[in-house]
């Protein structure tokens, strides 16, 4: 398995992040390392891979690998059915499975390498303001923005599964004490095993120029509860309902996952969530679902089909 291309800066400029998020081209603890040196010594390792690679499209790289995701999780889901029903496994259908699942984490890795580059580029080709952000009690909504993308290094010390940034259910705004990380095991298997979130040094790189970064979280919060943007973002979200978004990953099946609106929702904060595409409402599909709580999250989701986000 290929190392991380941005393994390879952090390990020149003398800095390991333990936990990566990936959410539209964002890292978290960059600026420890040092912003500047990070960028210079970022592009100058791009430069190196496009010598070598000056065909390669990274923006579509995800494809294929997605694509073979895919076909893996239908082999994985037929075999794990038939441990269900016999309640057993065969010696050639473990080790079949094992071997799925090895390969499913390495096409994982490739996704992360992917990304890694593509967000370099971007900063290289001047798409987007790319900077570090410091997150505090007042912009929040930063934070909230990344949060349900995919993330790396972060596991439950339990079970191993990954594990999410999460915060308590129905708050618009919150301060950097109601986050936390919470197990992914709890949609499926009930595990309520939930660690704080470290609030020290809490800084992001990530692109900088979006107008929903320029407000507090409390201006943001007012915004949505407005009749006009409120409906403009209830059209918007209605128009792109079942349609896939590549930024939002199953942490467990590796599959981009689906706009969905829930039944009978308490307001527009309840109303959206991603879910695995092989999430059933019955409950016997895959149970991982990102609901989209906060107008961070709403933002985000905005910007990953149109471009742009609430404003």
């Amino acid at each position: 398995m290929a190392k991380g291309f941005l393994d390879n800066v952090f390990d020149i400029i003398g800095k390991v992040t333990n936990v990566v998020m990936y959410a539209a081209g964002t890292l978290t603890g960059i600026a420890a390392a040092g912003v500047v040196h990070f960028a210079e010594v970022a592009v100058d390792k791009y430069s190196e891979f496009r010598e070598k690679n000056k065909n390669v499209k990274l923006d579509s790289a995800n494809a294929p690998i997605l694509s073979r995701t895919k076909s893996l999780n239908d082999e994985i889901i037929e075999i794990e059915y038939r441990q269900i029903v016999d309640r057993r496994l065969s010696a050639s259908d473990s080790e079949k499975l094992y071997s799925l699942y090895s390969t499913r984490n390495e096409l994982k890795e490739e996704i992360r390498y992917n990304n890694e580059l593509l967000m370099i580029e971007k900063m290289k080709t001047n798409q987007g303001k790319y900077d570090s952000i410091h997150i505090n009690d007042l912009n929040t909504h930063i934070l909230q923005f990344h949060v349900g993308q995919t993330v790396f290094g972060k596991k439950c010390r339990q079970c191993g599964m990954p594990m999410v940034l999460q915060w308590k259910q129905g708050m618009s705004t919150v301060s950097m004490s109601d986050f936390f990380w919470g197990c992914i095991s709890f949609y499926g298997a009930g595990l309520r095993h939930n660690e704080p979130f470290l609030q020290s040094d809490m800084d992001l790189f990530t692109r900088v120029d979006r107008p929903e970064f320029a407000m507090k979280s409390q201006e943001l919060a007012k915004i949505i509860t407005l009749p006009g943007p409120q409906s403009n973002i209830v059209k918007r979200m209605n128009e792109v309902k079942q349609e896939k978004a590549d930024t939002y990953l199953c942490p467990v099946h590796n599959e981009p996952m689906v706009v969905k609106e829930k039944r009978n929702a308490q307001g527009l904060l309840d109303q959206y969530f991603f879910s695995c595409p092989r999430w059933l409402p019955n409950g016997k599909g895959c149970s991982q679902i990102v609901k989209l709580k906060s107008p961070g999250q709403l933002a985000s989701a905005l910007e990953t089909f149109y471009g742009r986000g609430i404003l």
